[in-house]
């Protein structure tokens, strides 16, 4: 089974994006997880706990979300089709033909 490189970077990029979106406004409002949202500044060079931010963060967690999920199927078709071959169950193997009764007719 191969996996769609660009649904897959488009999946993992809108679910990135829009993560880092929710995370960023909850933060603004309650302050939850301001400590760890803080680092990614170091990561997200835009990025900031704010309204400004959130939609950066959403830019960029999209981006940087599409590349990874872009990387990770193409590298699981390299490696899925390398095992494939390597393995001899992945032969097809001819189906053994079944033996058909003819009934006699009186």
């Amino acid at each position: 089974m191969k996996l769609k490189a660009l649904a897959a970077g488009l999946a993992v990029g809108v679910f990135w994006g829009v993560l880092l979106f929710i995370l960023t406004v909850v933060s603004l409002y309650t302050g939850y997880m301001e400590t760890q949202l803080g680092l990614l500044v170091g990561i997200y060079p835009v990025y900031e706990i704010s309204w400004m931010g959130a939609l950066a963060g959403l830019l960029d967690g999209f981006i940087d979300g599409f590349f990874m999920g872009l990387v990770l199927a193409l590298l699981y078709n390299a490696f899925a089709s390398c095992i494939c071959c390597c393995e001899s169950s992945c032969e097809k193997k001819p189906e053994p033909k079944k033996k058909t009764t003819k009934k006699k007719k009186k």
